[in-house]
């Protein structure tokens, strides 16, 4: 309970009793010296021992108000104590559990901030709220950075916050203001969740894309991430001239789906895992279109971006079917058509984490991190393996990097 709250609750309560004890005490005075008229010395006597009881009951009952509610406060302070003792030991096991693996995931990150502000936020003294505000920024700039090691430094800041908060008292007069949380909140820089499918929300189905702070006002491109599954294979595709990402089902759609919702002008990531001789995403892609190749039966369907399908050749399926999944028996070629931008043969990271869906949205406050470091490879960010197989956008690269809030 607020301090100063609270004293003028108990100011409230004197006055209405001494106002009850003023007027019982004029009207006890009337009725003696009606009753007792013309007698001198018994009814000064009366009122006397009249006005020491009535006295005595009022001091009496302050003194026990005042006991009750000290030991009540007491109880609270000892109550929210132990509350927070859980709270925050809760919290830092949890932060600290997430470098088991040598990596924080999108997804612990989510989970970090769901404790924070459903619980954590009630019992955090005003006072900490902007340094512990401060060092989740650098916890999250690291993450995107993937320089895991120097997680171990704010998150011994943190613990150290947090220990100084339980030393402080459970009573403050200072309220933390609703800047103050939105701060905080904006301090997880951290991309959305998906479903198990990778599929959208209503939301992320908007035709608008989500703007972060620090973005251009105006409508934004939507953003892709896309997980090349044989980068020999890829390759060798665009230096035949099929500028086309692909990616092959067999016997589900649902990727497939996801890749019709890409929409000419988008931005698409191309993702090479560690394990593949990747370093995070290499190639930066402008969308023309989409192609999807579905096999019924003996015959073969193409569709154009999401328009009607119309019947093709094997021979000229195979043109676009980068893995060869036709002959293995693949259900749906799906691939989209872009224009080159920018690549990387070293790979420029991957902020935020790994994605490891095939395809999936990817968050625009880390695409304009990617976009910063594709615009500062400049000219030379644009080969295969040091063979030029097109031309870069360097001006492009740079403008988005500014519309994104990503420029250096």
């Amino acid at each position: 309970m607020n301090i100063l709250k609270g004293a003028k609750e108990s100011w409230r309560t004197t006055v209405k009793w001494l106002v009850i004890f003023a007027i019982v005490l004029l009207a006890m005075l009337v009725a003696l010296n009606i009753f007792f008229s013309g007698r001198t010395i018994l009814p000064s006597q009366i009122i006397g021992a009249l006005i020491g009881a009535c006295l005595t009951a009022i001091i009496t009952m302050f003194l026990l108000i005042g006991q009750t509610e000290s030991q009540e406060n007491k109880d609270k302070a000892i109550k929210i104590h132990e509350q927070k003792i859980r709270v925050y030991s809760s919290f830092i096991s949890s932060l600290w559990e997430t470098l088991a693996d040598e990596k924080l995931e999108d997804e612990e990150l989510r989970e970090l901030r769901g404790k924070v502000f459903n619980e954590l936020i009630f019992y955090l003294h005003p006072e900490s709220i902007a340094p512990f505000t401060e060092i989740v920024g650098e916890i999250c700039k690291i993450q995107q950075e993937g320089e895991m090691p120097k997680l171990t430094g704010p998150f011994a800041s943190l613990t150290g916050i947090l220990q100084d908060d339980l030393k402080k008292d459970a009573v403050c007069e200072k309220e933390v203001g609703s800047e103050e949380i939105r701060k905080l909140w904006g301090a997880f820089t951290v991309a959305p969740a998906e479903d198990e499918k990778g599929e959208l929300t209503e939301e992320e189905r908007s035709e608008q894309p989500p703007v972060f702070s620090g973005q251009d006002p105006e409508v934004l491109p939507q953003t892709w991430h896309f997980n090349i599954l044989d980068p020999g294979s890829q390759i060798k595709s665009f230096r035949n001239g099929i500028s086309e990402l692909s990616l092959i089902e067999y016997g589900e759609y649902w990727r497939t789906l996801l890749l019709e919702q890409v929409r000419k002008g988008d931005l698409v990531f191309a993702f090479i895992p560690q394990k593949k001789g990747g370093n995070g995403y290499h190639g930066l892609f402008e969308v023309i279109g989409t192609r999807v190749i579905n096999a019924k039966e003996d015959e073969l369907y193409q569709r154009l971006d999401g328009g009607d399908p119309e019947k093709i050749s094997l021979q000229e399926a195979e043109k676009y079917d980068v893995y060869d999944g036709l002959e293995d028996g693949a259900s749906v070629v799906s691939n989209i058509i872009v224009r080159p931008l920018a690549y990387s043969t070293k790979g420029v990271g991957n902020p935020g984490g790994v994605y490891r869906k095939t395809i999936s949205r990817y968050w625009p406050g880390y695409a304009g991190e990617l976009l910063k470091r594709f615009s500062a490879l400049g000219e030379g960010a644009v080969n295969w393996e040091g063979e030029p197989s097109f031309n870069t956008a360097p001006d492009k690269v740079s403008e988005l990097a500014r519309r994104f809030g990503g420029k250096a």
